[in-house]
């Protein structure tokens, strides 16, 4: 479900601007299910660099540690 989060987005920038509003999406409707608002909640909580990270992984399908690392520590806290 973070990937397909990840991909909606064109750009870094398009993430980090939806995530200053992205609260209750799931009770306007604009989201079918509350784990992807619990995914966009916690998203709005991470530091740029883990963004980034997070962000290069998913659309650059990037195989570094460091990114591969800071993916699976955010999944491991959803």
């Amino acid at each position: 479900m973070l990937g397909n989060i990840i991909n909606k987005y064109q750009s870094l920038e398009e993430l980090c601007e939806s995530l200053n509003n992205c609260f209750d999406l799931y009770d306007l409707g604009y989201i079918d299910s509350e784990q992807e608002q619990i995914i966009y909640n916690k998203l709005s909580e991470e530091s740029a660099l883990r963004l980034w990270a997070i962000y290069m992984h998913i659309k650059e399908g990037s195989s570094l540690t460091s990114y591969y690392l800071t993916y699976e520590d955010f999944l491991s806290t959803i």
